[in-house]
Protein backbone atom coordinates (compact mmCIF):
# COMPACT_ATOMS: atom_id res chain seq x y z
CA UNK A 1 0.00 0.00 0.00
CA UNK A 2 1.32 3.47 -0.91
CA UNK A 3 1.08 6.62 1.19
CA UNK A 4 -1.75 8.95 0.25
CA UNK A 5 -0.58 12.07 -1.60
CA UNK A 6 -2.06 15.34 -2.78
CA UNK A 7 -2.78 15.20 -6.48
CA UNK A 8 -3.94 18.79 -7.02
CA UNK A 9 -3.70 22.24 -5.43
CA UNK A 10 -7.44 22.07 -4.85
CA UNK A 11 -6.98 19.06 -2.59
CA UNK A 12 -4.43 20.93 -0.48
CA UNK A 13 -6.71 23.94 -0.22
CA UNK A 14 -9.24 21.81 1.63
CA UNK A 15 -6.80 21.36 4.54
CA UNK A 16 -4.48 24.39 4.43
CA UNK A 17 -4.42 28.11 3.90
CA UNK A 18 -2.56 27.44 0.70
CA UNK A 19 -0.23 29.67 -1.32
CA UNK A 20 2.40 29.16 -4.02
CA UNK A 21 5.66 31.12 -4.11
CA UNK A 22 6.93 31.21 -7.68
CA UNK A 23 9.42 34.01 -7.02
CA UNK A 24 11.48 35.31 -4.11
CA UNK A 25 9.42 38.46 -3.57
CA UNK A 26 6.27 36.41 -3.31
CA UNK A 27 7.86 34.14 -0.69
CA UNK A 28 9.10 37.12 1.34
CA UNK A 29 5.64 38.67 1.27
CA UNK A 30 4.03 35.41 2.41
CA UNK A 31 6.48 34.60 5.22
CA UNK A 32 6.99 38.09 6.66
CA UNK A 33 3.82 38.22 8.83
CA UNK A 34 4.92 35.07 10.67
CA UNK A 35 8.43 36.37 11.33
CA UNK A 36 7.07 39.53 12.93
CA UNK A 37 5.67 37.44 15.79
CA UNK A 38 8.68 35.37 16.95
CA UNK A 39 7.75 32.34 19.00
CA UNK A 40 4.11 32.37 17.95
CA UNK A 41 4.48 30.04 14.95
CA UNK A 42 6.29 26.81 14.16
CA UNK A 43 7.56 25.58 10.79
CA UNK A 44 7.90 22.27 9.01
CA UNK A 45 9.75 21.83 5.73
CA UNK A 46 8.87 18.95 3.39
CA UNK A 47 10.79 18.24 0.19
CA UNK A 48 7.76 17.18 -1.87
CA UNK A 49 4.55 19.20 -1.81
CA UNK A 50 2.44 16.11 -2.53
CA UNK A 51 3.32 14.48 0.82
CA UNK A 52 0.75 14.31 3.61
CA UNK A 53 1.88 14.61 7.23
CA UNK A 54 1.96 11.05 8.52
CA UNK A 55 4.00 10.04 11.55
CA UNK A 56 6.79 7.49 11.18
CA UNK A 57 4.74 4.77 12.87
CA UNK A 58 1.89 5.41 10.41
CA UNK A 59 4.26 5.37 7.42
CA UNK A 60 5.76 2.07 8.51
CA UNK A 61 2.33 0.54 8.93
CA UNK A 62 1.08 1.82 5.58
CA UNK A 63 4.15 0.51 3.78
CA UNK A 64 3.36 -2.92 5.21
CA UNK A 65 -0.28 -2.66 4.02
CA UNK A 66 -1.53 -2.96 7.59
CA UNK A 67 -3.01 0.49 8.23
CA UNK A 68 -6.51 -0.92 8.66
CA UNK A 69 -5.26 -3.32 11.31
CA UNK A 70 -3.02 -0.85 13.17
CA UNK A 71 -4.01 -0.17 16.76
CA UNK A 72 -1.74 2.82 17.20
CA UNK A 73 -2.05 3.00 20.98
CA UNK A 74 -1.18 -0.69 21.36
CA UNK A 75 1.70 -0.36 18.89
CA UNK A 76 3.18 2.67 20.68
CA UNK A 77 2.91 1.00 24.09
CA UNK A 78 4.73 -2.03 22.66
CA UNK A 79 7.48 0.15 21.19
CA UNK A 80 7.90 1.94 24.52
CA UNK A 81 8.09 -1.30 26.47
CA UNK A 82 10.66 -2.82 24.11
CA UNK A 83 12.74 0.34 24.36
CA UNK A 84 12.63 0.29 28.17
CA UNK A 85 13.70 -3.37 28.14
CA UNK A 86 16.74 -2.51 26.00
CA UNK A 87 19.57 -1.61 28.39
CA UNK A 88 21.75 -0.14 25.62
CA UNK A 89 19.04 2.22 24.35
CA UNK A 90 18.09 3.40 27.83
CA UNK A 91 21.73 4.19 28.62
CA UNK A 92 22.18 6.05 25.33
CA UNK A 93 19.01 8.02 25.98
CA UNK A 94 20.39 9.15 29.35
CA UNK A 95 23.61 10.28 27.65
CA UNK A 96 21.66 12.28 25.06
CA UNK A 97 19.40 14.02 27.53
CA UNK A 98 20.41 17.63 28.04
CA UNK A 99 19.83 17.58 31.80
CA UNK A 100 19.39 15.32 34.81
CA UNK A 101 15.62 15.56 34.41
CA UNK A 102 13.49 12.45 34.68
CA UNK A 103 12.90 10.29 31.62
CA UNK A 104 9.29 10.00 30.50
CA UNK A 105 7.47 8.17 27.73
CA UNK A 106 7.73 11.36 25.69
CA UNK A 107 11.49 11.55 26.28
CA UNK A 108 11.72 8.08 24.76
CA UNK A 109 9.41 8.84 21.84
CA UNK A 110 11.37 12.01 21.03
CA UNK A 111 14.60 10.00 21.01
CA UNK A 112 13.03 7.31 18.80
CA UNK A 113 11.72 9.94 16.40
CA UNK A 114 15.07 11.66 15.98
CA UNK A 115 17.00 8.47 15.36
CA UNK A 116 14.72 6.86 12.81
CA UNK A 117 12.45 4.61 14.87
CA UNK A 118 8.65 4.27 14.92
CA UNK A 119 6.87 7.05 16.82
CA UNK A 120 3.59 8.99 16.64
CA UNK A 121 5.44 12.33 16.69
CA UNK A 122 5.87 14.75 13.78
CA UNK A 123 8.75 17.24 13.68
CA UNK A 124 8.38 21.01 13.69
CA UNK A 125 10.88 23.74 14.47
CA UNK A 126 10.78 27.33 15.70
CA UNK A 127 13.60 28.17 13.26
CA UNK A 128 12.64 29.04 9.68
CA UNK A 129 16.16 28.31 8.37
CA UNK A 130 16.04 24.81 9.87
CA UNK A 131 12.64 24.16 8.30
CA UNK A 132 13.94 25.28 4.90
CA UNK A 133 16.93 22.94 5.34
CA UNK A 134 14.53 20.00 5.63
CA UNK A 135 12.48 21.29 2.69
CA UNK A 136 15.51 21.47 0.39
CA UNK A 137 17.77 18.66 1.67
CA UNK A 138 17.69 15.79 -0.80
CA UNK A 139 14.92 17.41 -2.82
CA UNK A 140 14.55 16.44 -6.46
CA UNK A 141 15.40 19.48 -8.56
CA UNK A 142 12.13 19.68 -10.49
CA UNK A 143 9.76 19.21 -7.54
CA UNK A 144 8.08 21.87 -5.45
CA UNK A 145 8.85 21.76 -1.73
CA UNK A 146 6.40 22.81 0.98
CA UNK A 147 6.75 24.95 4.08
CA UNK A 148 4.04 24.44 6.69
CA UNK A 149 3.32 27.03 9.37
CA UNK A 150 1.17 26.36 12.41
CA UNK A 151 0.24 28.50 15.43
CA UNK A 152 2.09 27.32 18.50
CA UNK A 153 -1.12 26.76 20.46
CA UNK A 154 -3.95 26.44 17.94
CA UNK A 155 -7.43 26.57 19.51
CA UNK A 156 -8.01 23.71 21.94
CA UNK A 157 -4.59 22.17 21.29
CA UNK A 158 -1.92 22.90 23.87
CA UNK A 159 1.33 21.52 25.20
CA UNK A 160 1.25 18.12 26.88
CA UNK A 161 3.46 19.34 29.73
CA UNK A 162 1.01 22.14 30.51
CA UNK A 163 -1.92 19.74 30.36
CA UNK A 164 -0.22 17.44 32.85
CA UNK A 165 0.72 20.33 35.11
CA UNK A 166 -2.87 21.52 35.15
CA UNK A 167 -4.04 17.98 35.92
CA UNK A 168 -1.51 17.64 38.73
CA UNK A 169 -2.50 20.95 40.32
CA UNK A 170 -6.20 20.07 40.11
CA UNK A 171 -5.57 16.71 41.74
CA UNK A 172 -3.54 18.29 44.55
CA UNK A 173 -6.30 20.86 45.14
CA UNK A 174 -8.86 18.07 45.48
CA UNK A 175 -6.65 16.24 47.98
CA UNK A 176 -6.15 19.39 50.04
CA UNK A 177 -9.89 20.03 50.11
CA UNK A 178 -10.50 16.46 51.22
CA UNK A 179 -7.89 16.78 53.98
CA UNK A 180 -9.65 19.86 55.35
CA UNK A 181 -12.96 18.02 55.39
CA UNK A 182 -11.45 14.85 56.89
CA UNK A 183 -8.45 15.94 59.00
CA UNK A 184 -8.10 12.57 60.72
CA UNK A 185 -7.65 10.57 57.51
CA UNK A 186 -4.21 9.49 56.31
CA UNK A 187 -4.31 10.25 52.59
CA UNK A 188 -1.73 8.68 50.27
CA UNK A 189 -0.89 11.09 47.42
CA UNK A 190 1.56 8.73 45.70
CA UNK A 191 -0.96 7.81 42.99
CA UNK A 192 -0.87 11.43 41.78
CA UNK A 193 2.89 11.28 41.42
CA UNK A 194 2.83 7.83 39.83
CA UNK A 195 0.10 8.49 37.30
CA UNK A 196 0.43 12.18 36.47
CA UNK A 197 4.07 13.01 37.05
CA UNK A 198 5.24 10.06 34.96
CA UNK A 199 3.89 11.87 31.87
CA UNK A 200 3.00 8.67 30.08
CA UNK A 201 1.97 8.49 26.43
CA UNK A 202 -1.60 9.74 26.13
CA UNK A 203 -3.10 8.94 22.72
CA UNK A 204 -6.18 11.11 23.25
CA UNK A 205 -4.04 14.20 22.73
CA UNK A 206 -4.38 14.14 18.96
CA UNK A 207 -2.62 17.09 17.40
CA UNK A 208 -1.16 18.27 20.71
CA UNK A 209 2.26 19.86 21.03
CA UNK A 210 4.41 17.53 23.05
CA UNK A 211 7.60 19.54 23.37
CA UNK A 212 8.58 23.19 23.42
CA UNK A 213 11.95 23.70 21.77
CA UNK A 214 14.76 24.92 24.01
CA UNK A 215 12.25 25.69 26.76
CA UNK A 216 12.66 22.03 27.43
CA UNK A 217 12.22 21.73 31.17
CA UNK A 218 9.09 21.62 33.26
CA UNK A 219 9.05 21.37 37.01
CA UNK A 220 6.08 20.44 39.15
CA UNK A 221 5.36 18.20 42.10
CA UNK A 222 8.99 18.51 43.12
CA UNK A 223 10.12 16.73 39.93
CA UNK A 224 11.90 18.06 36.84
CA UNK A 225 11.06 16.74 33.37
CA UNK A 226 12.62 17.16 29.95
CA UNK A 227 12.01 15.72 26.51
CA UNK A 228 14.99 17.25 24.78
CA UNK A 229 18.10 15.59 23.35
CA UNK A 230 21.08 16.85 21.37
CA UNK A 231 19.37 16.60 17.99
CA UNK A 232 16.30 18.47 19.16
CA UNK A 233 18.46 21.18 20.68
CA UNK A 234 20.40 21.61 17.43
CA UNK A 235 17.17 21.81 15.40
CA UNK A 236 15.17 24.07 17.75
CA UNK A 237 12.79 21.15 17.55
CA UNK A 238 9.18 20.79 18.54
CA UNK A 239 6.82 17.87 18.10
CA UNK A 240 3.15 17.50 17.39
CA UNK A 241 1.52 14.23 18.30
CA UNK A 242 -0.47 12.56 15.57
CA UNK A 243 -2.05 9.89 17.75
CA UNK A 244 -4.42 8.54 15.14
CA UNK A 245 -4.16 5.27 13.25
CA UNK A 246 -5.40 6.34 9.83
CA UNK A 247 -5.51 10.12 9.44
CA UNK A 248 -2.57 12.43 8.66
CA UNK A 249 -2.03 15.48 10.85
CA UNK A 250 -3.46 17.62 8.05
CA UNK A 251 -6.91 16.12 8.69
CA UNK A 252 -6.62 16.08 12.48
CA UNK A 253 -5.96 19.82 12.56
CA UNK A 254 -8.78 20.68 10.16
CA UNK A 255 -11.18 22.11 12.71
CA UNK A 256 -14.85 21.60 11.89
CA UNK A 257 -17.37 23.91 13.56
CA UNK A 258 -21.11 23.34 13.49
CA UNK A 259 -22.72 26.69 12.68
CA UNK A 260 -26.29 27.96 12.61
CA UNK A 261 -27.33 30.86 10.41
CA UNK A 262 -30.54 32.44 11.78
CA UNK A 263 -31.13 34.55 8.70
CA UNK A 264 -31.07 31.53 6.40
CA UNK A 265 -32.48 29.14 9.05
CA UNK A 266 -30.13 26.31 8.27
CA UNK A 267 -27.25 24.47 9.89
CA UNK A 268 -23.92 23.82 8.23
CA UNK A 269 -20.34 22.81 9.02
CA UNK A 270 -17.62 25.42 8.65
CA UNK A 271 -14.04 24.25 8.19
CA UNK A 272 -11.14 26.21 9.67
CA UNK A 273 -7.68 25.46 8.31
CA UNK A 274 -5.13 25.84 11.12
CA UNK A 275 -2.02 25.27 8.98
CA UNK A 276 -0.60 27.65 6.39
CA UNK A 277 1.17 26.00 3.49
CA UNK A 278 3.56 27.70 1.08
CA UNK A 279 4.58 25.59 -1.90
CA UNK A 280 8.01 26.69 -3.15
CA UNK A 281 9.01 26.81 -6.81
CA UNK A 282 12.28 24.87 -7.31
CA UNK A 283 13.72 27.76 -9.34
CA UNK A 284 14.01 29.98 -6.23
CA UNK A 285 15.55 27.43 -3.83
CA UNK A 286 19.14 28.65 -4.16
CA UNK A 287 18.08 32.26 -3.59
CA UNK A 288 16.16 31.30 -0.44
CA UNK A 289 19.13 29.30 0.86
CA UNK A 290 21.28 32.43 0.68
CA UNK A 291 18.60 34.82 1.89
CA UNK A 292 17.64 32.83 5.01
CA UNK A 293 21.08 31.39 5.86
CA UNK A 294 19.93 27.81 5.45
CA UNK A 295 22.57 25.51 6.99
CA UNK A 296 24.86 23.94 4.42
CA UNK A 297 26.58 21.64 6.93
CA UNK A 298 24.50 18.67 8.06
CA UNK A 299 26.50 18.59 11.30
CA UNK A 300 24.60 21.70 12.35
CA UNK A 301 21.34 19.76 12.10
CA UNK A 302 22.48 16.23 12.93
CA UNK A 303 25.30 16.37 15.51
CA UNK A 304 27.56 13.33 15.16
CA UNK A 305 28.69 11.27 18.14
CA UNK A 306 30.14 7.88 18.94
CA UNK A 307 27.58 5.08 18.90
CA UNK A 308 25.01 6.72 16.63
CA UNK A 309 25.06 3.80 14.14
CA UNK A 310 24.42 1.30 16.93
CA UNK A 311 21.47 3.33 18.18
CA UNK A 312 19.93 3.40 14.71
CA UNK A 313 20.46 -0.35 14.36
CA UNK A 314 18.74 -1.10 17.68
CA UNK A 315 15.86 1.25 16.86
CA UNK A 316 15.45 -0.44 13.49
CA UNK A 317 14.66 -3.64 15.37
CA UNK A 318 11.65 -1.91 16.95
CA UNK A 319 10.04 -1.62 13.53
CA UNK A 320 9.20 -5.34 13.67
CA UNK A 321 6.62 -4.50 16.33
CA UNK A 322 4.58 -2.66 13.69
CA UNK A 323 4.32 -5.80 11.52
CA UNK A 324 0.96 -7.56 11.59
Amino acid sequence: MNLQEYRTDEEKQEFFLHSIANNVECFKELIEPFLKLPGEFLFRGVKDRTFKMFSSIQRMSISQSSIQQLDLTYAVFNVLQKFKDNTFLMEELKKQMMSEAKITDYSILAFIQHFGGPSPLIDFTSNLSTALFFAFDGKEEHKYASLYIVPKNPFEFGEVAKIYKSGYNSAIDLVEQHKKMHPNENIDCSIINDEILSMKFEPQFKGTFVYGGKDSFIEFGGEKYSITNKNIWAQDGYFMQSACSENPLDEILLKKIHCHDESLRWNYIRKIQLIHCIDINPSIVNDLIRMYNVPANREQIYPSFHGKEKIEEELNNLKAIISY
